[in-house]
């Protein structure tokens, strides 16, 4: 596993940037629109907002001509941080 610059940058997307985004669209959703939402699903849309990317990534890569060691490696990281990241969304 490798960890550089652009690795960072798609984790940031995953782990970060994602949840944000979609803790933005729930408080939209249940203040701006009305929608109730119950907590439990809400915490579920977020959590799943930052699940690691499919594991199919690297098959697709390949198909299409693409960066399979780098698609490889953005799973395997992304994978192994999960583990870690669940445990803090869940307590934010």
């Amino acid at each position: 596993m490798r960890v550089d610059f652009h690795t960072i940058v798609v984790l940031a997307g995953r782990f970060i940037i994602s949840p944000i985004v979609m803790v933005i669209i729930v408080l939209i959703g249940t203040k701006v629109a009305g929608v109730h939402l119950d907590h439990v699903f809400s915490s579920t849309l977020i959590i799943q907002s930052a699940t690691p990317t499919f594991a199919v990534m690297p098959i697709l890569a390949t198909e299409y001509h693409g960066d399979v060691k780098f698609a490889t490696n953005i799973v395997a990281v992304a994978s192994v941080l999960f583990v870690v990241v669940i445990p803090v969304i869940m307590i934010l």
